[in-house]
């Protein structure tokens, strides 16, 4: 039995009175409306993981162009000191990655009776640029250089003497 009542729109039926076809349908409609809310939910969500890899790959994009500045640097900083002599091609990749991994804090320490305070990159070029000469192939090339400086000036020395300066004083004049 439906139940009429009067409203302002006309008439309504009471959901008490509906016959199991009108029941059905109902849920039937709300079946549906729960499957389009549920799609529509998880296409949301797809769009999150989607935004949230692209995040996440353009952070390591980011990253790895970071660490490949921060790379190049350090091997021209390592280059100097192989090009000076300082240290053996053979201890590059490890200077390097040395360096690479070195912290941005400062280091404190007393040099000379003063209290200094360094980051850890700068201490240890400093510290690489007081290291006598060790590659035997720039020793000659600078001893080589000296000889000939001083055979303009209108001094002659033997190798030996020559390469005795670079050893002592590490560095051409």
């Amino acid at each position: 039995m439906v139940r009429r009542s009067r409203s302002k729109g006309g008439l309504i039926d009471d959901d008490e009175g509906m016959d199991n076809n009108g029941r059905e349908h109902r849920a039937a409609m709300n079946e549906n409306e729960l499957a389009v809310k549920e799609r529509n939910l998880k296409n949301r969500e797809l769009s999150l993981s989607e935004m949230e890899k692209i995040i996440n790959d353009r952070k390591e994009t980011i990253s790895k162009r970071e660490m490949n500045l921060k790379q190049s640097g350090i091997f021209d900083f390592v280059e100097v000191f192989i090009r000076e002599g300082q240290v053996m091609p053979a201890d590059r990749e490890a200077l390097a990655e040395l360096v690479f991994n070195l912290s941005e804090t400062s280091l404190k320490f007393t040099q000379d009776g003063k209290v200094v305070e360094q980051l850890p990159a700068a201490f240890l070029k400093d510290f690489l640029s007081n290291l006598p000469i060790r590659n035997p192939e720039v020793i000659a090339r600078k001893a080589v250089d000296y000889l000939g400086k001083q055979l303009e000036a209108g001094r002659e020395i033997s190798y030996s003497e020559a390469v005795d300066w670079v050893i002592r004083a590490g560095k051409l004049p």
